[in-house]
């Protein structure tokens, strides 16, 4: 970029020095809103849905991520799953939309949108279950910031306990359980 000649080291030098504010703006802020107006009229329903869930995944995902749990090494694994499963579950959203849908407006075929429903029902509990955890390891780590190990072996403790019941769904809905169980063994209740 120092090299003589070159083009930005050019335009850089040839441009007026001048405020911000007496400076022609990058965008035309009215086109740019009549752009993303014109897209969203335009759009399918089907493929704006896409894109809300994907983004609202996404969101959830990165708002689960900045929370405060000390670091333990099972909720970084599991939020590093969560990453993985969201992506290849979304990905299958977004293949079915390119090689299935225009078929399936052809044919009206209902398995490849029981099929979708599947997968993210799937991610669904998922997000219940990273979250429960979650929400335990941000517990334990505000109660016990002055001993960590404390909540790392109580945390541990709860995830063994916890672990055999992800993927069977017995835990959805059932809270007053391991408030339970919680309360039992650790004197805790999950909030």
């Amino acid at each position: 970029m120092s090299e003589h000649g070159n083009w930005w080291r050019k335009i850089w030098n040839d441009a007026p020095a001048l405020p911000a504010s007496e400076q022609k703006p990058f965008l035309d802020l009215n086109r740019e809103g009549e752009k993303v107006l014109h897209y969203l009229e335009t759009l399918r329903p089907h493929l704006l849905l896409e894109q809300m869930v994907c983004t609202a995944f996404r969101a959830s995902a990165d708002t689960l991520n900045q929370a405060t749990f000390g670091g333990l090494k099972q909720m970084v694994t599991k939020m590093g799953q969560l990453y993985l499963t969201m992506a290849s579950t979304l990905k299958h959203l977004q293949v079915c939309r390119i090689y299935v849908f225009p078929l399936f407006l052809a044919t009206n075929c209902l398995s490849v949108d029981s099929e979708i429903t599947e997968h993210v029902k799937r991610l669904c509990v998922v997000f219940e279950h990273v979250e429960k955890l979650l929400a335990v390891a941000a517990s334990l780590h505000c109660k016990f910031l002055q001993a960590p190990r404390l909540s790392e072996v109580i945390f541990s403790d709860y995830y063994d306990f916890y672990l055999p019941t992800m993927g069977t769904g017995a835990v959805a809905g059932n809270r007053d359980m391991v408030n339970s169980q919680m309360t039992c063994v650790f004197g805790l209740a999950v909030q």
